[in-house]
């Protein structure tokens, strides 16, 4: 049966050909002739041995009343992969009715595919933050902030630089905490770290954990740039770290800074910049 199915649906001219005739018979039934059996057989054979592009192209010639969830997203998830038609992601996302628990996995992966189109979309239409989130906090002040410093984080694993701007020019209101700046770091995207640096430090700079986690991964232009920038305060126990991880140079770097400066530079203590957290949205 599936070598019948691999053969007729992977020719798009007999493919075409049956959904135009099934579709005629059944509209002169007044049936949706892909909801009534097509979806059941063809649909599922195709998500089983997956034939997503197949599925893809039914879908762009017949309208589905409903697409069951274990169907859409797997969807959803390929052409957000293969960058493919915003309008055809919109549409099968409109058929879902989805719960606010997809809604955050859509987000997810669409912020690990860089699909711009996509999340404005989202953060246009829907709400991205869980809605326990709402239920367990009662200010409406830390809900927001901790949804938002989440979705900077989750930015920053997947290392999308022009995401971290997308955001931060719709949520440059909203202070985002040294824990969202320390992932920067944890991951090691330079770009990413300048670019906070610049538009985010004057709100909460990196704390003393950003210098010893760049010398934990033995990153020497990170260590570099931390210096530079003047983000010494944890240099002492990051002269440990790297005297146990015997890299001589950003030992040596590090201690030379040491030198001149006992008590390192403290424009990185959360003290030194008062943190005013509001939601504005």
């Amino acid at each position: 049966m599936n070598n019948l199915y691999n053969q007729v649906f992977s020719n798009s001219y007999i493919r075409n050909i049956i959904y135009k005739n099934v579709s005629e018979i059944h509209r002169s039934l007044n049936r949706n002739a892909i909801g009534y059996y097509d979806s059941i057989i063809t649909t599922q054979w195709m998500i089983e041995n997956n034939q997503l592009p197949l599925l893809i192209d039914k879908l762009k010639l017949f309208k589905l009343d409903k697409i069951k969830l274990d169907i859409t997203f797997p969807l959803i998830e390929y052409l957000c992969k293969h960058k493919q038609d915003i309008e055809l992601i919109k549409y099968l996302y409109n058929q879902l009715h989805p719960t606010n628990e997809l809604n955050l996995q859509l987000f997810h992966e669409n912020l690990k595919c860089g699909n711009i189109q996509m999340i404005d979309y989202l953060l246009s239409s829907i709400s991205v933050f869980d809605d326990e989130i709402e239920t367990e906090i009662d200010n409406c002040v830390d809900s927001c902030t901790i949804g938002i410093n989440e979705m900077y984080q989750t930015i920053i694993e997947y290392n999308q630089l022009e995401l971290i701007k997308y955001i931060d020019s719709k949520y440059s209101h909203v202070n985002i905490s040294a824990m969202t700046m320390d992932s920067s770091c944890l991951y090691a995207n330079i770009d990413i770290i300048e670019y906070l640096d610049v538009h985010r430090s004057n709100q909460v700079p990196f704390s003393g954990e950003c210098l010893k986690i760049a010398t934990s991964n033995n990153d020497k232009p990170l260590v570099e740039y931390l210096i530079k920038r003047g983000y010494t305060l944890s240099i002492k126990e990051s002269i440990s770290i790297a005297d146990s991880n015997n890299n001589f140079e950003i030992l040596k770097l590090l201690k030379s800074i040491d030198d001149g400066n006992d008590n390192g530079d403290n424009r990185n203590t959360s003290e030194s910049v008062p943190l005013k957290i509001f939601c504005g949205i």
